[in-house]
């Protein structure tokens, strides 16, 4: 996803210009200049918000550290009592950027309220600008780093989740009377504790431009005077990321195996319009009858998912698709599965381990401009009589065969599965089930009315959090609504399979595609993010606590990915599914509505 707003990290010259004047600073500016806003993560001189990657490779911008300026450094921790986990010179980068003199970090991590980083922080400065080292200063607490922790907030907590209903509207108004591009609202406890309880509740905004000086002199203030000291406020980098891949498709296309390219389709397989360049996952399977009548088995998947221009073009100005559609009747919207782009992707892995599989047969005389050396032929040293070589050279020949037959196969394969049947389109519809203030629910939908390839509700993967295993070949084919704080899963075409939880407070997001702020579920990942781009369409299944049930429970349909965190934005699959029955005149008869 791309944004007209120059992130934060891109480092404009005129901000390294400014930077390097403050190399002259007295102390009285200094102080000014240091960045003291967080009690767990303090610097000078403003840093940047969080998340931030670490990168190594920052030496050069550090002069002679290790001999020279390193004992001085730890002589003024050790003077202010603070002892560091450990100190890095590093770059800190925002997600996506390139590291650079303005990127340049004398990191110290160590745990707040030992010493006074106050004092620590200015006498390093003082130092370094001595020795005309223009370097960023960063200490963070160590349970803050490398990222802060976070927790749902859980339905018991009436009195958190009562007053951000009475002030959301009064936080969103501000959002979008500021002038500043913002992505995403999500409440969460967070805070630099090891439990939920030592983590405060938190407000939670993203913004591709988090660096304008108008956040921090003017909206968040505003923000923090409505809601401190009950909620926290916390401005994050980032961006809302339809889980849509449009670019990123390496690394599913690479995966791609022979498993792909078979008549019947599992949950979670790759998916993408004929002749487009994106791709994304299959949630499952969907019949629908109307007045007694089946029409059919559709694949369920997201709208932006299947979207190629023409349909693009029909629902322009936030409309749905209707079956009674033109390119509906006349199957005109043709998709496939795997996707266009991860096929290609494939065939281009394919085409490289041929040739490597040729050079190591016949022979090479290498590539000085790519840095490749030169190989000598295994066939020519067989005929040469190095007998040993020959299990090799049959070896080389059989991969070689093998994979170019693959690739014919690959090539060859019929990998349309139907055409759009029927989409929700940008649109957003008031939902009061979740009890939500803000009741503009997102709806991000589309059905493909699927021909010979069939696609079962099964798990045909294990899916394994620490008490909860999904068996392989339970079947998946209920419905209901979701539950706060409940651990759902998801098997998508780039993450496969992940767990996380229901937070008990709805997430905010910003989207042009809807021309408005939508409200959705979200899911913060257990053990890493609960979803990746490429895994939008997935189907998010309940995991039952004690006994296994007979039939798992779909409870929402992937749509979207918060770069800042690790939470998936999640369409409660009730309001799916009442949506589906309002633009279709169908009901949905499989899977089967549970209470």
């Amino acid at each position: 996803m791309t944004s007209s707003v120059e992130p934060s990290g891109s480092n404009p010259k005129s901000l390294l210009s400014k930077k390097r004047r403050l190399l002259s600073r007295s102390d009285e500016e200094v102080t000014e200049e240091m960045d003291m806003g967080l009690y767990y993560r303090q610097g000078w001189p403003t840093l940047s918000v969080l998340p931030l990657d670490t990168v190594f490779g920052a030496g050069k911008y550090f002069g002679d550290y290790h001999e020279v300026h390193l004992p001085v450094i730890n002589i003024i921790l050790e003077s202010q009592r603070i002892e560091p986990s450990f100190i890095q010179t590093c770059h800190r980068v925002h997600p996506g950027c390139e590291p650079d003199e303005l990127t340049a970090t004398l990191l110290v991590v160590t745990k707040v309220g030992t010493g006074s980083w106050f004092h620590a922080i200015k006498e390093i400065r003082k130092y370094l600008a001595k020795q005309a080292l223009d370097i960023n200063i960063e200490f963070i607490d160590s349970r803050a780093y490398p990222s802060l922790p976070t927790f749902t907030i859980l339905s018991s907590e009436l009195e958190i989740i009562t007053f951000w209903s009475e002030i959301q509207e009064k936080v969103i108004t501000i959002l979008k009377s500021s002038g500043q591009p913002w992505s995403a609202v999500d409440v969460f406890h967070r805070g630099p504790g090891d439990t939920r309880e030592e983590c405060p509740p938190t407000i939670m905004i993203s913004s591709p431009n988090p660096s304008d000086a108008a956040w921090t002199k003017d909206i968040v203030p505003a923000i923090r005077r409505i809601c401190m000291p009950r909620l926290h406020v916390e401005l994050l980098y980032g961006c809302v990321i339809p889980c849509l891949d449009e670019q990123d498709s390496e690394r599913a296309g690479r995966e791609l195996t022979m498993d792909a390219f078979r008549d019947f389709l599992s949950m979670g397989d790759s998916c993408g319009p004929r002749g487009g360049g994106s791709s994304g996952s299959l949630g499952g399977r969907v019949t629908l009858y109307r007045s007694g009548q089946s029409l059919g088995t559709f694949a369920l998947t997201n709208s932006h998912v299947a979207r190629s221009q023409p349909y693009y073009d029909a629902i322009l100005g936030n409309q749905a698709f209707y079956p009674h559609h033109p390119l509906a009747q006349n199957q005109g919207l043709l998709v496939r599965a795997p996707s266009d782009s991860d096929l290609k992707i494939r065939l281009k892995v394919n085409d490289q381990l041929v040739e490597d599989y040729r050079r190591s047969i016949e022979g090479f005389d290498g590539d000085i401009e790519n840095n490749e050396p030169p190989r000598f032929s295994l066939r020519l040293k067989v005929e040469m009589g190095q007998t040993s070589k020959i299990p090799l050279l049959k070896n080389q020949e059989e991969k070689k065969k093998t994979t170019e037959q693959e690739s014919k196969m690959m090539r060859q394969f019929n990998r349309d599965i139907g055409s759009i049947y029927a989409g929700s389109g940008y649109r957003t519809t008031n939902y009061q089930a979740y009890g939500t203030a803000h009741q503009h629910w997102g709806l991000d939908w589309a059905l493909v009315r699927l021909g010979t390839r069939q696609i079962e509700n099964v798990i045909e993967a294990t899916v394994q959090d620490a008490k909860r295993p999904f068996a392989i070949g339970r079947s998946a084919n209920t419905w209901g609504m979701a539950k706060w704080n409940t651990l759902v899963a998801k098997k998508g075409r780039m993450t496969g399979w992940t767990v996380g939880e229901i937070n008990a407070v709805g997430s905010i997001m910003v989207s042009p595609k809807y021309g408005r702020e939508v409200t959705c579920l979200s899911v913060q990942g257990k053990k890493g993010p609960f979803a990746d781009p490429g895994d939008s369409g997935a189907v998010v299944l309940e995991v039952p606590e004690g006994k296994q049930p007979d039939e798992l429970k779909w409870v929402g349909l992937l749509f979207a990915a918060a770069e800042a965190n690790d939470f998936g934005y999640v369409l409660p699959i009730d309001l799916v599914m009442r949506d589906i029955k309002e633009i279709t005149g169908c009901d949905v008869v499989e899977p089967v509505a549970v209470a």
